[in-house]
């Protein structure tokens, strides 16, 4: 579906860890593997590949989309009650998962098999250098829309059974629309610094491959040594991040430490959230001094998963912005209140819809949603609020499900969060009575005085407003900020 623009055999991924090549022959070895697995029932059922960094787990995930058998991607670290809410909800055909996930692997023997009747098959695999583990279900369970592609989970890991449908279609347009965003070649080389369950980390794969453009494969962090040894040794052109990718990039004073080391790295790229704009004009300049380009991007999972880039060259000019649509959508501001009325005059605020190819089939909560095909009709309405500029660049100015009632006011918690940047990390959530709790993880603060001179801002009682410290922020697995957890916590 996605590497036709590989040569043949053509180099597709790349293990930092071992210098392993998988080629694009290689994957379609595991495509006829799968399908020939499933040969007893007709049709290619639902498959649940639980994922990691693993060169195993993306090396599945391409077999997946090229057999055209429809693929869940769920998170390896996932609790195992997660695992099995899914699990009976769905009923997988096939799961798929690295066999060096003995805690998985455990639970899956005892808790599906009895559960599901997901028979344990062990696949002897020549092919692999770790054979994955496999069950594969004894039965058929009810048939799938032809056009599904993959299910990406709305909820981390946190074990709500909703998932964003994605048809080929929705995912083969975006990949190629981010390739060319950023300028993708063969020459290009990836790198696996998001987990491929998260709608960036999936972008990673499927974006390069769209481009012909290996990826390298790491089960590294930007906060371990290996992780930068491997974008050396295997000449990483790109390097994707979300927001807390970077504040831990500036930990690690990356521009004097890291970059100097990376002579092929070309570009890096931020999406996952809003980043202070002082921090992408930091890395923007450093790359510039570098030769290479800083690209912001915007997107939602439902998109698969990416709407807009800001091009490198209008970064200073359009500093805050989200960018533009990619290639075959467009972005439209609405009035929150009435939607169906269409878009409303440039610079007036309101609700960004989007519209193009890559707009997801609909929601699953269910094994026979999966059945249903586009209940969409490629219009997003993103739940984000922001403005179009006169030259039609997005800018972001909270979410509507982002706001909170403090003092009898709405206040958008995003707009909170850009106020006092400068005490980053940080994260704002609605407390307990109409109160404004600001969590920062940044040390030697007076945190009366930050509580005060934020409510003053705010024009609320002091008493509405708290400053927080907290040891760190929680994160999802996806890198982004678990707000859920903060909520819950102030309950």
């Amino acid at each position: 579906m996605l590497l036709e623009n590989f040569l043949d055999p053509g180099t597709v991924l790349i293990g930092a860890a071992d210098g392993r090549i998988v080629t694009r022959a290689d994957i379609k070895h595991r495509c006829d593997e799968l399908l020939e697995m499933q040969s007893g029932n007709a049709g290619c059922g639902l498959a649940f590949l639980i994922a990691d960094l693993s060169m195993e787990s993306a090396l599945d995930f391409h077999a997946c989309l090229e057999a055209e058998i429809p693929v869940a991607l769920l998170d390896a670290a996932s609790d195992p009650s997660v695992l099995s809410t899914l699990t009976r909800t769905y009923s997988p055909d096939l799961v798929l998962m690295p066999g060096n996930l003995s805690g998985t692997v455990e639970f899956l023997e005892a808790e599906l098999g009895e559960h599901s009747a997901i028979a344990r098959q062990w696949v002897p695999d020549e092919y692999t250098q770790t054979a994955p583990r496999l069950w594969l279900a004894p039965s058929r369970g009810p048939e799938l829309h032809a056009d599904l592609a993959v299910l990406l989970t709305t909820s981390g890991s946190t074990g709500s059974p909703k998932f964003v449908r994605l048809s080929r279609r929705n995912v083969k347009s975006n990949a190629a629309a981010i390739a060319k965003s950023l300028s993708l070649t063969p020459m290009d080389r990836g790198v696996t610094s998001l987990p491929p369950f998260y709608s960036f980390g999936m972008s990673i794969l499927t974006s390069h491959a769209a481009a012909g453009s290996p990826v390298v494969i790491t089960t590294s962090s930007v906060i371990e040594p290996g992780f930068w040894s491997a974008m050396a040794d295997y000449h990483v052109t790109l390097l994707p991040g979300v927001p807390q990718t970077y504040q831990m990039l500036r930990r690690l004073h990356f521009s004097q430490r890291q970059l100097p080391n990376l002579p092929s790295l070309r570009g890096l790229m931020q999406a996952g959230g809003r980043l202070d704009t002082a921090i992408v004009n930091e890395f923007a300049d450093s790359m510039a001094a570098h030769g290479g380009e800083f690209f912001v991007m915007y997107g939602q999972t439902e998109a698969a998963p990416r709407i807009a880039c800001l091009p490198p060259r209008d970064l200073a000019a359009k500093l805050g912005s989200a960018g533009i649509a990619l290639e075959g959508g467009r972005i439209e501001i609405r009035d929150p209140e009435h939607p169906d009325a269409g878009p409303i005059d440039t610079l007036q605020t309101g609700e960004v819809f989007y519209i193009g190819p890559n707009v997801m089939m609909g929601y699953a909560e269910s094994r026979a949603d999966l059945m249903h095909g586009d209940i969409v009709g490629g219009v997003l309405a993103t739940g984000d609020i922001g403005y179009l500029d006169n030259d039609g660049f997005l800018f972001l100015t909270g979410r509507s499900k982002r706001i909170a009632k403090i003092a009898g006011l709405r206040i958008s918690l995003d707009e909170v969060e850009g106020w006092v940047a400068h005490l980053a990390p940080v994260a704002a959530v609605e407390g307990t009575e109409g109160t404004l709790v600001v969590y920062t993880a940044h040390r030697d603060i007076d945190l009366k005085a930050a509580s005060r001179d934020l409510a003053r801002r705010l024009r609320v009682p002091p008493r509405n407003v708290r400053v927080q410290p907290i040891a760190s922020l929680p994160l999802l697995s996806s890198g982004k900020v678990d707000f859920r957890w903060l909520t819950d916590r102030e309950k």
